[in-house]
């Protein structure tokens, strides 16, 4: 990766143009965090279905991307490197960037359905679906989105500059007093 003279860090649902790093030192210093975020990993953050935060473009000189990697939830020596440099909010969706999110219990087990992405409110609109707008709880559902077409429950993300985005989500992932209120 010797050819990389920019680093593009592309964060979905986030409006905005991406993160662009030039400078060489901050290159190598991201490059290093990443190497000790992925040696530090343990099996379960491998194995983990979790949506990344964003991902993390490498550039040539001429614009073209020479690699890819996703920041991964688990990344934490990259976090910290992005919380060092003041970038961390800027390179992940904040609670800020999410209008509410609506959540429900998926008492069927139905699996997620292309139509729901495109017409929410069939969701939002059923009867025991709960809209929360609390920062911090909003905060925990962004840190465990997964990518997974079945869990115990529905949340519907409803972004402030992008459409709305439909997850599933496990009962060992959503907080006990959510439960008890989506019975």
């Amino acid at each position: 990766m010797r050819y990389v003279k920019e680093v593009q860090i592309n964060v979905m649902y986030k409006s905005g143009e991406p993160i662009v790093i030039k400078d060489p030192n901050k290159i190598e210093d991201l490059k290093l965090a990443i190497r000790k975020s992925i040696q530090n990993q343990t099996y379960e953050d491998t194995q983990s279905n979790q949506q990344s935060w964003s991902s993390i473009d490498f550039m040539d000189g001429n614009g073209r991307s020479v690699d890819s990697i996703p920041f991964e939830k688990s990344y934490k020596e990259v976090e910290k490197w992005l919380k060092h440099e003041k970038m961390f909010e800027s390179a992940r969706v904040m609670p800020e960037d999410v209008s509410n999110i609506v959540v429900l219990k998926n008492k069927d087990h139905e699996i997620l359905q292309n139509a729901w992405v495109d017409t929410p409110s069939i969701l939002t609109k059923r009867k025991g679906a709960l809209t929360i707008k609390d920062s911090k709880q909003i905060d925990h559902f962004l840190s465990h989105t997964t990518i997974q077409e079945q869990g115990d429950y529905i949340v519907v993300f409803r972004y402030k500059n992008s459409s709305p985005e439909v997850q599933m989500f496990d009962a060992n992932t959503i907080p006990t007093e959510l439960k008890e209120k989506l019975k």
